[in-house]
């Protein structure tokens, strides 16, 4: 990355490339027109090595990929919950303080099987095993395409089906216990200096701070050093 003019690598996972990479993108766009963009969609821990390694200036993605690499810059941009939800229809819409066996009952569509869902899960058969790979894709919309024609349940942040949730063609199952999902915003220190890296923090924090039926927000947000 060098100025204005110069060009910059964005990775996101497949949840942050829906919200808030798009506003970034149309932001970038639109203030910085000489600046050359790349985007790169990675999953789980390529995003934090990739910054880590020189591959990307910047990744939005989730805190705990970042833990092996404590140099980075982390800014928390928002918080939003996991969410248990299919389609209006399904068995278990009704059904209130769900556990992990009646989840699994049912396919799972997800777009990874993380450490906190693993966590949360225990131990699986090997039934239950297959069922919770039922469905893994990084495509937002063919994950919405899978539940929405199925039983399958979608394990997600809760924005990237809560248009559905809002027309009632998808419901948030009552499962018991929080899970929460944060994005941040990683860097290194070297490019944390450069204006239009900064500039693109703002972008992404007014993104997540406006008033947006996806998204549940807390107010506040504020720049961790980590390491």
């Amino acid at each position: 990355l060098q100025g204005e003019s110069g060009r910059l690598i964005i990775a996101a996972g497949p949840a942050t490339r829906v919200h808030p990479l798009r506003s970034v993108i149309r932001r970038t766009a639109a203030d910085y027109p000489g600046l050359r963009i790349e985007t790169r969609q990675v999953r789980g821990p390529e995003a934090a090595r990739g910054v880590a390694e020189g591959l990307y200036d910047i990744a939005i993605t989730n805190p705990e990929t970042a833990e092996p690499y404590g140099d980075l810059i982390r800014v928390k941009l928002f918080e939003d919950r996991l969410a248990a939800i299919a389609r209006a229809a399904h068995p278990l819409a009704s059904a209130t303080a769900l556990d992990a066996p009646a989840l699994l009952a049912y396919p799972i569509a997800s777009f990874r099987i993380g450490r906190y869902l693993r966590r949360k899960l225990g131990k699986l058969d090997t039934a239950q095993e297959d069922l919770l790979h039922s469905f893994v894709t990084d495509d937002s919309e063919l994950l919405r395409d899978y539940i929405l024609a199925s039983d399958a349940i979608a394990w997600v942040p809760r924005y990237i089906l809560a248009d559905d949730l809002g027309r009632g063609e998808a419901v948030e199952l009552q499962v018991l216990g929080d899970a929460p999902f944060e994005c941040w915003l990683l860097t290194t220190p070297g490019h944390w200096t450069s204006p239009v890296v900064q500039a693109i923090e703002g972008f992404a924090r007014h993104a997540t701070s406006a008033v947006d039926a996806r998204v549940e927000l807390p107010p506040g947000f504020y720049l961790e050093w980590s390491g």
